[in-house]
């Protein structure tokens, strides 16, 4: 426990027992600071809290008097939401549920978006350093390249912050609420492998650490399985050039796999689309599955697997307001995304294994 919360815990704890009353005043600051052993500044982030509470009331000339024995904390009533996008892929249910939780305490969500740009995040987070907002629920920008903002969030001191979807691998002891995307990533493969797929290619995306954790997911299964781990297998592509992807020559890349393992459900129909303009059936010809379970993966029947939308919202929205209570105690939480089998995976399995599994 950080020093000027113990300090504001004992004195509130001297408070509710009556060693300081309502309307008396507490001791001078270097006498505090003695008994304490701290530096000023130390005693006045503690003092803070105690006047964030509504216990304490600091009066210029005068000193430090309290004012309520219960503490009541004088909470704003607005928390930021900052995403990439706000379109009709996951990002709506996100915010539902962020909505659904907030609102049920008092708070209003203020909308910011990034674009997935790093300078849009500068602009919108050097705006919050002085507004009122009480915490703030964010996806991270770019998160596998270098952030020069994280120094921005270490400003943003009294003001929770919680990551969803992805975070600067700079910023340390953060709060995240986060599908689980290696897992995600390693089902997908996994059911590749189990219906009989042996040439298994994926797409990833390498500025954000949701790409990476995938891919990762996507290797380790077909390490596991002992199948070819080349690197001319995946490709990779970045939020500016993903159309760069979609080029004829991708045609001949494609042909030398059964299936092919997407970044996300916006790339699997994509690529869908692609095959077959370039006369490639699916899945016929190519297997191709997703992630997220968008509604555009419910549209085409692709198997993919269930981002935890609703769900994630609610849960971050539960932590930002549990750090404004308790802000030394990061939480941290990974979400399942369970398989959701359609149409867009074909079993190449033998007949005969094929009999002998659905007998089982």
């Amino acid at each position: 426990m950080k020093k000027y919360i113990y300090i504001a815990k004992t004195l509130e704890q001297e408070i509710r027992d009556g060693v300081w009353p309502v309307d008396s005043k507490l001791p001078i600051e270097p006498e505090l600071c003695a008994r304490f052993e701290v530096a000023r500044q130390t005693l006045r982030q503690a003092i803070g809290v105690l006047e964030e509470q509504g216990m304490v009331e600091r009066m210029q000339g005068s000193g430090t008097y309290v004012r309520s024995v219960t503490p009541a904390l004088r909470r704003r009533q607005t928390v930021c939401v900052m995403t990439t996008y706000l379109d009709d892929y996951i990002f709506p249910e996100i915010l539902s549920g962020v909505e659904e939780v907030l609102s049920a305490e008092g708070y209003n969500t203020l909308m910011r978006l990034t674009r997935n740009r790093i300078s849009t995040e500068r602009q919108n987070l050097l705006e919050l350093q002085g507004s009122d907002c009480s915490g703030l629920i964010i996806e991270g920008t770019k998160t596998a390249l270098y952030n020069p903002n994280t120094a921005i969030y270490q400003t943003l001191t009294g003001t929770p912050v919680v990551f969803i979807n992805g975070w600067s691998r700079e910023l340390s002891n953060v709060s995240y609420v986060a599908a689980d995307d290696y897992q995600g990533a390693r089902t997908v493969t996994e059911h590749l492998i189990a219906k009989g797929h042996r040439a298994i290619g994926g797409i990833f995306k390498h500025d954000d650490i949701q790409g990476l954790k995938r891919h990762r997911g996507y290797l380790d299964a077909l390490l596991e399985a002992g199948l070819p781990m080349e690197e001319e297998n995946w490709r990779w592509f970045a939020t500016e050039d993903v159309d760069m992807l979609f080029q004829p020559s991708l045609t001949q890349w494609l042909r030398q796999f059964s299936a092919v393992v997407c970044y996300n459900d916006t790339i699997a129909v994509r690529l869908i689309r692609f095959c077959q303009q370039a006369g490639l059936r699916v899945p016929e010809d190519l297997s191709v599955t997703g992630f997220d379970n968008s509604t555009l993966a419910e549209l085409i029947g692709l198997t993919t697997v269930a981002h935890p939308g609703a769900e994630l919202g609610r849960l971050a929205a539960e932590a930002v307001l549990q750090l404004m209570h308790d802000p030394e105690t990061p939480i941290r939480r990974l979400l399942p995304v369970p398989l959701v089998e359609r149409r867009t995976v074909a079993d190449l399995r033998p007949k005969q294994e094929t009999q002998g599994a659905e007998g089982a």
